[in-house]
């Protein structure tokens, strides 16, 4: 079995638009990863407040939205049913004291309203009952979908979001029931994580099965396949239109309720992307009795392939004590890492089992669970669903969309910051992290740091050359320096004759990317560079590639 991404890397998801340095701060990822921003999040209270006339509190400002995020997440260090406003001491503990921050009748007017959604949606209400949190759900997406790029590996999951109060009329629209999750009981969604961070990068309701059925694809394909293709063409991960040089390959894991033939092939055709997954019951077309057939015959670590020639398709068979079938339209069955598996002996002690497998299960094997980890983030360790009850369905569901964009905080910080580079997966790393995230809520405005301290002089960097005699080969980016053009010096060429042009340089600030200068030492653009930051003084990007 040939892999029909050799040749093409594994990639790490990327940022788009936030800088990442040394005073980078989980502040300012927090509010990009967040459904709704701060004015958005106003305006929805100035209206309602207005709708409803009011009196008691007649003044809305961006500090009581700031302050009510930060007792919804601070509320996660306490236990559940703890009084947030009580100023009394119990026994060695201080008093929670929420009030020397936001008074309760303030916050809870401000959960009211954010529940009520924007002027005018009661009148949409009809055609969608999920109208009043809507704008959540597709903020959440469009959030990530504009902050992100997102890496080779895509993993799609459910989630549970947990609710066992009213469902139907006046509750919920649609109320799931799923035993093997944690919070069985709840609303479900559907989810793709990013396979190189966790972050999670897409959210899709299920609404009931008749308003899932009037979902794009369903009259193209069955439900399953229809929610897979449909959540990553809403991501803007679609390959097909790319020329073949220029695609990226990345490649999809998920559970058997996704993994089927229908949506290996309806990936490949209509987005251009891979496909691995187990299947279990959606055997429609693929060989799973001559699988089992096969395997019988096979001692535990063996593995069997078979091809489907017109389809382009593979069936990969794993004999692990149960016979395990996957479908890929991808990889190579050469021998990977042996699989762990974790056994104990009668005195207690714990010792491993190594099975053999294929390099594609092995692939997927490290791939799954990315969603599930999110949750255990979310539900077990920041617990708002148990800290913050309420009657009203979309209050749980604007807190739980809140509580992932503090998931996904913390773990692009992990991913992308270098003091949280070794914070781990257990709760204390994440519970310090909280504290962290909440002492910088707490400040108002980040003041101007010294621009001198943290200015310094970094490489411009390389870039391939397309075209021409030079193609393939890695070129310095060279600008015109912003200060000799503005100080109209020219540059000195070998001869010592001087030129028409201000002088090149490879070298710009770190804080100031879009500045360049010449390197420091050579002539005075550097001091000039720290003088102008250091007085607050606007320096105008003159400068331009050449």
């Amino acid at each position: 079995m040939k892999d029909t991404r050799e040749g093409v890397g594994e990639f790490d998801m990327q940022l788009k638009h936030v800088s990442i340095n040394d005073f980078t701060s989980v502040r300012d990822i927090f509010w990009k990863m967040m459904p709704l921003k701060r004015d958005h999040l106003l305006k929805i209270v100035r209206d309602r407040a207005d709708e409803c006339s009011d009196k008691k509190f007649k003044s809305w400002n961006a500090s009581h939205i700031d302050e009510a995020l930060k007792v919804i997440i601070g509320a996660s260090q306490f236990r559940a049913h703890t009084d947030l406003w009580s100023t009394e001491r119990k026994g060695m503990l201080p008093p929670p004291d929420f009030g020397r921050w936001i008074s309760k009748d303030r916050f809870t007017r401000i959960l009211r309203y954010w529940a009520r959604g924007e002027i005018g949606i009661e009148d949409t209400l009809t055609d969608d009952p999920w109208g009043e949190v809507r704008i959540w759900v597709n903020g959440h997406n469009s959030a990530r979908r504009e902050e992100i790029r997102c890496g080779s590996a895509l993993t799609p999951d459910e989630s549970m979001i947990a609710w066992t109060g009213i469902s139907g009329p006046g509750g919920v629209p649609h109320l799931s029931f799923l035993i093997r999750k944690p919070e069985p009981l709840g609303i479900e969604a559907k989810c793709v994580c990013d396979g190189s961070s966790g972050v999670m990068m897409y959210v899709e309701l299920q609404e009931g099965k008749i308003r899932m059925h009037r979902k794009k694809y369903n009259d193209e394909y069955q439900h399953t396949t229809a929610c897979t293709v449909r959540m990553l063409d809403a991501m803007k991960v679609s390959e097909k239109h790319l020329p073949e040089g220029q695609r990226l390959h990345r490649v999809v894991y998920a559970d058997s309720w996704f993994a089927s033939r229908a949506t290996a092939l309806a990936l490949r055709d209509k987005l251009g992307v891979h496909f691995t997954g187990p299947v279990k019951t959606a055997t429609k077309g693929f060989p799973i009795e001559q699988i089992r057939w096969a395997l019988s015959k096979e001692q535990r670590g063996a593995s069997v392939v078979f091809h489907n020639e017109e389809d382009d398709l593979y069936a990969i068979g794993w004999h692990d004590h149960q016979y395990k079938s996957y479908i890929t339209t991808h990889g190579t069955s050469d021998e990977g890492e042996d699989a762990k598996k974790k056994r104990q002996r009668l005195d207690g002690r714990t010792y491993y089992v190594h099975v053999k497998r294929p390099k594609i299960i092995e692939r997927y094997q490290k791939q799954m669970g990315w969603v599930d980890r999110h949750n255990r983030f979310r539900q077990d360790m920041l617990a708002l669903h148990k800290i913050w009850t309420t009657k009203r369905w979309q209050t749980r569901l604007q807190l739980e969309l809140i509580a992932m964009a503090v998931v996904d905080t913390f773990l692009i910080a992990r991913k992308f910051i270098p003091k949280y580079a070794t914070d781990t997966d257990e709760e204390s790393s994440f519970r310090k992290f909280i504290v962290t995230l909440l002492s910088e809520l707490s400040q108002d405005e980040p003041q101007e740091r010294e621009r001198d301290v943290r200015c310094f002089q970094i490489p411009t960097g390389k870039y391939t050359v397309q075209d021409g005699p030079n193609k393939g080969k890695k070129m310095t980016k060279q600008f015109c320096c912003v200060y000799c053009k503005k100080n109209k010096r020219k540059e000195v060429k070998l001869d010592g004759s001087s030129g028409s042009k201000a002088p090149r340089t490879a070298y710009s600030c770190i804080a100031h990317p879009h500045i360049h200068m010449c390197r420091k030492g050579k002539g005075t653009c550097w001091e000039e560079h720290l003088a102008d930051v250091s007085l607050g003084n606007s320096t105008e990007d003159v400068s331009f590639e050449l």
